[in-house]
This record gives structure tokens, sequence and C-alpha cells, in this order.
């Protein structure tokens, strides 16, 4: 009880320290639809994701719209909002500390496809797990990319009091190739 306690002694902390938003972020130019956008998140849950696995990118979603600029993604709690969803660049940006769009090697057929196929989960549940069932950030977008890619994605092996598995880490991404087209922080 007491290792509970202290953790969510925490969690209350790292929220007030973290929990700001740098909320400067320009809209960025010439973006395409599939391009991947990852952050730092705002809050409690992003400062816990960073700790987990070591690494400032906490979330990730994909461009579906360039006119306006509209973000697919999974979110657990993204302002009262679970599940999957389409942001806008300023919903999206309002929840980031640090913000950095990449542009995988994909051809325009393969990117109207991939938006489509994730287009129709929009409404899904939000599920964090290490089955096959699983429907969070990374996987949201993994499931249906993977087809298009030549590279595995790198999978990590978590135990610890939030997930005991595999589970698919934000920064993964970049481990593909791609070209940055967009960071800030």
């Amino acid at each position: 009880m007491k290792k509970y306690l202290i953790f969510i002694i925490l969690i209350f902390l790292f929220y007030l320290k973290f929990a700001k938003s740098n909320a400067n972020f320009d809209e960025p130019k010439d973006l395409k639809i599939a391009d991947i956008i990852l952050r730092k998140g705002i809050g409690a849950q992003s400062e816990v994701i960073s700790q987990v696995l070591n690494s400032d990118l906490t979330h990730i979603g994909i461009i579906s719209s360039t006119n306006p600029i509209k973000i697919l993604h999974a979110t657990y709690d993204d302002f009262d909002i679970s599940g999957v969803v389409e942001f806008s660049w300023e919903q999206f940006a309002k929840g980031s500390k640090y913000i950095k769009i990449i542009r995988l090697n994909l051809n325009d057929n393969e990117k109207e496809e991939l938006i489509k196929s994730l287009k129709t989960k929009l409404g899904s549940e939000f599920r964090i797990s290490t089955d096959e069932n699983n429907l969070y950030c990374t996987s949201f977008i993994a499931k249906d990319l993977q087809k298009y890619l030549n590279k595995d994605l790198k999978y990590i092996y978590l135990d610890n009091i939030f997930v005991k598995g595999k589970i698919l880490p934000p920064a993964s991404f970049l481990e593909l190739d791609h070209k940055v087209v967009y960071e800030k922080d």
C-alpha cells in the first residue's frame, strides 16, 4: 500500500511540475498526409511514460489532412477524450511540450490507403495491452503501416507495475527510413 501511495504522490508532483504546454507551436508548412507526428506530452501520464520508456517521446499520431491539418491518434485521456480520435493542429499541439514530425518513404497511393484504413478505426476504444487486441497510440498506426515497410518496427519488453510484455514505443518510428520535416520544443 505504501508503494502505491508514494507512486500517486510522485504522479501528482510530476503533474504540478510538468503539466504546462509550450503552446507556441507554429503550424507547420508543407506537411503531407501520413507524416508521423511524435511528441512529448504534458501531464503526469506523459511523465510516467517518459520514465518507463526512458524517452522524451511519449505519444504519436499521423497527419490525416493537410488543409486544415488534422491528426489521427489513439489516446487514453487527452483533454478528457479517449479512443481513436482526429484532432486539429491546435488541439494536438496544446497537449505537447515537444513535437517532431517525420516523413516516411511511402508513395502517394500507400499514404492514401494507410489514412483511409486508419480512419475506419475512428471511435475505437483505446486498449493498452501486450496481446494482438491492443490499440494504443503506436500500435494503432503500426498495424496498418507495417505492410508498407521493408523493416519491422522494434518492440521492447517491459516488466513493471504498469505493463508486462512487449510494447511499441514511439521512438521506434525514428528507426525507420525518414526525413524530419518539423521539430520544435
